[in-house]
């Protein structure tokens, strides 16, 4: 006698009406998993209820006031120039330019001088370069730990949800089975209640799972140190060392902000509004900052999660630091005769 045998024996009483309230338990029971699931992923106050990550659709840090059409220079420029040396050079050449008697010495003074703002302009370019080359390396880098970890993630959530599957069908294929003798012979009404059980939750749990491996592998982060270091304050090596041109760029207050904050400051104001990068909350975590910079090791520090926001933050810093060339182009036009300073 075999284990449904002895159950239909033991319950021979059960009534159809029973078996179809299990049915209904079991089906309930999915909804209300998978249900709860999806609401705990979509909705942000369930993961966030601090204020933070609040701007959606976030805009551009900071304009640069430039009129290429225009006869003067943006004050954005004027600053860059007085930042880099280049101001006095440029009303030179300009003052020489509207001499109207110049001499064989202005003419070589003035030529002198152009070239002497052309190899500043030239530099501050190049150090803007070497810049956005060491942000690219890091870059790469992450991207393509990145597309392994989320490779490996959907591989193995595919995984889960076709076992999640197959077992839904199987095991709702076999409670049909015993349902069709049960209308003759009741002892096969509750086998088919305790498999219509399983087929709700075990898919149910296969389901939670695949929710689960969708955050991804997670390994030890290493010590090494990215161009994000010096950003927030950590101690940086030659390496992650920005040029003075740069630096002395990023730790400045735009000519037209109304904030007192530097351009530094409001890049990572940025980021802690940005909806869009949710794992980041804040400056106070000492934890979430050594992992952004990796300046720290940390057990199974490194994720899915920590890949994407090193990429986002290296690209928005990137594409700031690379507003230095619309500047040097402004001022390049003052040294043409384009424009005036």
């Amino acid at each position: 006698m075999n284990v449904w045998s002895i159950i239909g024996l033991e319950f021979e009483g059960v009534t159809l009406q029973v078996v179809l309230r299990v049915r209904t338990f079991a089906l309930v029971l999915l909804f209300a998993v998978n249900v709860n699931v999806v609401f705990a992923a979509a909705d942000p106050t369930m993961i966030n209820g601090n204020g933070v990550n609040t701007q959606a659709q976030p805009q551009p840090i900071l304009r640069t006031g430039i009129n290429l059409n225009g006869k003067g220079v943006s004050d954005n420029s004027r600053q860059l120039a007085e930042e880099i040396g280049l101001l006095p050079l440029l009303e030179k050449i300009q003052n020489l330019r509207t001499k109207t008697s110049a001499t064989v010495a202005d003419k070589q003074e003035m030529l002198e001088t152009i070239v002497q703002a052309q190899g500043l302009i030239q530099q501050t370019g190049l150090e803007v370069d070497y810049t956005l080359a060491q942000i690219a390396v890091e870059q790469n880098l992450y991207s393509e730990v990145l597309n392994t970890y989320q490779t490996d993630r959907d591989k193995a959530v595919a995984r889960s949800n076709g076992a999640s599957f197959y077992s839904n069908g199987a095991l709702w294929a076999v409670t049909e089975a015993l349902a069709i003798p049960s209308s003759r012979n009741a002892k096969y009404a509750v086998p088919s209640g305790i498999v219509g059980i399983l087929a709700g939750v075990v898919p149910s749990v296969l389901s939670l799972y695949a929710m689960h491996q969708f955050i991804g592998k997670r390994e030890d982060s290493d010590f090494d140190p990215n161009m994000l270091t010096k950003i927030f304050g950590c101690p940086a090596g030659p390496e992650e060392e920005y040029p003075a041109s740069v630096w002395t760029f990023l730790n400045s207050v735009p000519t037209d902000d109304s904030t007192g904050k530097t351009r530094k400051d409001q890049l990572i104001m940025r980021w802690i509004r940005d909806q869009n990068i949710p794992t980041f909350t804040g400056l106070k975590s000492k934890k979430q900052i050594e992992l952004i910079t990796a300046t720290a090791t940390h057990r199974k520090g490194l994720s899915i999660d920590v890949l994407t926001l090193r990429i986002v933050m290296l690209q928005q810093l990137g594409a700031e630091i690379m507003r230095i060339k619309s500047y040097l182009l402004e001022l390049s036009m003052v040294v043409s005769g384009n424009k005036k300073i």
